[in-house]
């Protein structure tokens, strides 16, 4: 067992700051061989020193993830195999807390399956979304049922836990069809979900324009284009302008994108935009079924225009919707385009991932063949001391 305790250090000037932590010598030995940087912080060649671990705001590392990062590292028995699951850990936690050590893991450069059975002590597991009856376009998808933020604890924990089976559907789910801003971790690379969103929501928004203007540009096709514009445009919901336009004083040609942006960015998530945008068009025409697109519907008006709506109807049935058609083949196109995003972002990140815990497992394996602190370790405790 590790002989460690926990107790508050008392300073020159008299204060106490958070918890300090006593691993014996072969523990801190043990610690060092898994993380990467508590190897670096623990010794040097001729003797071991004091080690100052500190909670990370700024990537939701809090004292209790440094307890757990300490307790456990320093306990660790190498002959457990990787993914066995001791008593130690067998407690049920929520995804907050876990995500906090998984941030500790990776901020210290732990091997994350030296410490097996993190995922199952979720105290509720990540449900899939329903796979069948899948919606035509992926916007249309019922939302999961948990919030935004902890979308983003899944997708932290999963990707560094190697959950290569949760991961892309929380990271889709984070950056698609969420409209938070920030997200403490300690992997870089998932720090970027505003800027993400950003780059995924201007996709989609230039994408229907380089669509309308194509559709404007041809005689037979120029009132459809028009009539998705104006809808657009005169909506109380969206009211953007696809299309460039001329500055107040007449003096700089404005992008559609550039004039409608921050509006977009501040009120929409990916598929929120596309959803509204799905809406707006379709409300008069049937939309694939799904109740949500046919919510606007517009009903008659009266008897007098029963005849009219009538003929319109039957001459659609006929001759089918050019509208109604380039719109799904508008939204169609914008489908396609999110699908292989998302394909593409959850590819590059696993992979990402895995080719840094490959190196840092190259490192922890090669530095598990050493001895860490040499004889004197073995006669001498260390000191690792935690300050809130």
């Amino acid at each position: 067992m590790a002989a460690f305790s926990f107790s508050a250090p008392s300073f020159t000037d008299g204060s106490t700051v958070g918890q300090r932590i006593r691993v014996s010598g072969q523990d801190l030995a043990r610690l060092a061989q898994a993380s990467l940087r508590l190897r670096e912080a623990t010794y040097d060649q001729y003797r071991p020193r004091p080690v100052f671990l500190y909670p990370v705001d700024e990537e939701d590392i809090d004292v209790e993830a440094i307890k757990f990062l300490v307790g456990n590292l320093g306990m660790l028995d190498p002959r457990i195999a990787v993914g066995q699951t001791t008593n130690r850990t067998a407690q049920r936690i929520r995804v907050e807390s876990l995500s906090r050590r998984c941030n500790a893991l990776w901020h210290y450069g732990c091997d994350p399956a030296a410490l097996g059975g993190l995922w199952e002590q979720l105290d509720r597991p990540w449900m899939p979304l329903e796979t069948r009856n899948t919606p035509v376009y992926c916007w249309r998808r019922p939302p999961l049922n948990i919030s935004e933020k902890k979308t983003f604890h899944y997708a932290n924990v999963a990707w560094v836990l190697e959950k290569d089976d949760v991961f892309p559907e929380a990271i889709q789910s984070a950056v698609w069809d969420s409209t938070e801003d920030a997200f403490p971790t300690a992997v870089a690379e998932l720090k970027d979900i505003k800027a993400w969103r950003y780059v995924y929501l201007q996709n989609v928004f230039e994408l229907m324009a380089a669509h309308v203007a194509a559709l404007m540009s041809s005689r037979s096709t120029w009132e459809i284009g028009n009539k998705i514009q104006r809808r657009l445009q005169e909506s109380e919901k969206l009211g953007i302008q696809l299309g460039s336009t001329v500055d107040d004083d007449g003096t700089k040609v404005v992008r559609g994108w550039e004039k409608s942006r921050d509006k977009i960015i501040s009120q929409f998530s990916v598929y929120g935009f596309i959803y509204q945008v799905d809406l707006i068009l379709l409300k008069n025409t049937s939309a694939g079924g799904t109740s949500h697109a046919n919510s606007d519907a517009s009903a008659s008006n009266g008897p007098k225009h029963v005849a009219s709506f009538q003929v319109k109807k039957l001459v659609k049935k006929m001759f089918g919707d050019p509208y109604a058609d380039e719109v799904r083949k508008m939204l169609g196109i914008i489908d396609t385009q999110i699908r292989n995003d998302q394909a593409s972002l959850t590819y590059n990140l696993i992979m990402e991932r895995n080719l840094i815990l490959q190196n840092w497992r190259n490192q922890l394996q090669y530095a598990q063949s050493q001895p860490p602190f040499g004889s004197f370790v073995q006669a001498n405790g260390a000191l690792a001391e935690l300050g809130s």
